[in-house]
């Protein structure tokens, strides 16, 4: 029951729950029997590995070690939250649309972290071209505008 009990924490803390709040969802009286479930100290009958997998939003296979991927894509919630036309596309997969829309959402967070460096490099590149006076300008009104980001 070790697996267990670490698989339940982990899901526990991704989805930011405190032990008293999976107490409150599963039935338990009070975050010390989550503490010992979770710590492997007390056996799981299979109608409480079922209230864990929909309080954690994942299914009994993940928390029995059966599978690895955590997301129970039956959740009506994690459905709600897919785009139409990419669920669409997948014919109603939710987890083939899941894992799309994941790979397009990480694609569009690295391309917009390339060009926040890309405006780096325009900042760069122009401040070559000022004074030596204007440069020291440009680097004291940063200095003041962004105080604890300069550590020089």
């Amino acid at each position: 029951m070790l697996e267990v009990g670490k698989r339940i924490k982990k899901r526990r803390e991704e989805l930011g729950l405190t032990q008293d709040e999976l107490a409150a969802q599963t039935g338990y009286k009070s975050r010390s029997s989550i503490n010992k479930i979770e710590r492997g100290g007390n056996d799981l009958p299979q109608t409480k590995i079922v209230a864990f997998a929909r309080a954690l939003r994942t299914t009994p296979s993940y928390l029995l070690g059966w599978e690895d991927d955590p997301t129970d894509y039956d959740d009506q919630d994690i459905v709600s939250e897919l785009r139409t036309d990419i669920l669409d596309h997948f014919d109603g997969d939710a987890k083939a649309a899941y894992k799309a829309q994941q790979a397009i959402y990480d694609d569009a967070a690295k391309t917009q972290a390339e060009e926040q460096d890309e405006n780096l490099v325009i900042l760069n590149r122009n401040a070559k071209k000022l004074t030596p006076e204007k440069r020291k300008q440009l680097l004291d009104m940063a200095r003041l505008m962004f105080k604890e980001e300069f550590d020089d």
